[in-house]
């Protein structure tokens, strides 16, 4: 507004930041734009102070005509003289003007992308938008930052199960893995100790068998499978991570 007045009048030219009535102007000019394009038979019947058509979307909302020719609700509150002009008399808007949906985008960036209810609790504190409610949601799902945050990972595709796993009609542990847990604090001779807990779980009925290891070195690995074999057998594969006891463990069971 303040370029087409520069560009109309070059004399008149107020350097610095937009004030106050500048922005109320520029405010009237495009609430009355929105409504000449959605409310056009409106705005001419209550410029002539005749009654609205039955059909008019603004019959239920006892519309008015301000002094700058825009288009406001009544409502139940004009006698409370402390609140404003645009809280008694909210401006009537349509949803579906770029007006409107930049003026909910503003609002809607201005809360910090809270909720639905905060951002129509803020709008309709100066405006009464049609279908509020919908505008919003829509404005909602528009907005980058809250798609951003209502994103859900996308959930990995599970691996293919190894062959182990799937055998049938075997005995029990004859497919194993191993794995340590811990460390388990013990007592021993007044003095507190780190122990290991090494569990081996066949893979195919998920039975499990449990040692005790004193320590993560490749001896205590050899000793505690060891003791699993004496009690369920020698496995026909065992299968473990990349621990270093366990590669120690291997290269002196190969031997």
């Amino acid at each position: 507004m303040r370029f087409v007045r520069f560009a109309r009048r070059s004399n008149d030219r107020s350097p610095g930041e937009l004030t106050g009535e500048e922005i109320l102007r520029a405010q009237v000019f495009w609430w009355k734009i929105v409504q000449q394009d959605y409310f056009g038979k409106e705005v001419e019947a209550l410029s002539k102070k005749q009654v609205l058509a039955r059909d008019s979307r603004l019959m239920t909302l006892t519309p008015m005509l301000d002094s700058d020719g825009v288009i406001r609700m009544q409502g139940r509150t004009e006698r409370a003289k402390e609140l404003q002009l645009g809280t008694t008399f909210p401006v009537i808007l349509h949803p579906e003007h770029h007006y409107t949906k930049l003026l909910i985008a503003h609002l809607h960036k201005e809360s910090r992308h809270q909720g639905i209810e905060t951002v129509i609790s803020n709008l309709r504190m100066y405006y009464w938008v049609l279908q509020a409610r919908s505008a919003v949601k829509r404005s909602f799902s528009e907005c980058v930052m809250c798609k951003v945050r209502r994103a859900r990972p996308c959930p990995p595709i599970q691996g293919v199960l190894p062959i182990e796993r799937l055998t049938r009609q075997q005995r029990p542990f004859a497919n194993t893995g191993i794995d340590y847990f811990g460390p388990l604090m013990v007592t021993a001779n007044r003095k507190t100790l780190k122990r290991y807990g090494v569990i081996f779980t066949c893979l195919s009925i998920r039975a499990i068998h449990l040692e005790i290891a004193p320590d993560l070195s490749t001896d205590s690995a050899i000793n505690a499978i060891r003791r699993f074999i004496a009690r369920r057998g020698s496995p026909d594969v065992l299968w473990s991570d990349n621990g270093t006891n366990f590669h120690g463990a291997d290269r002196e069971l190969r031997k």
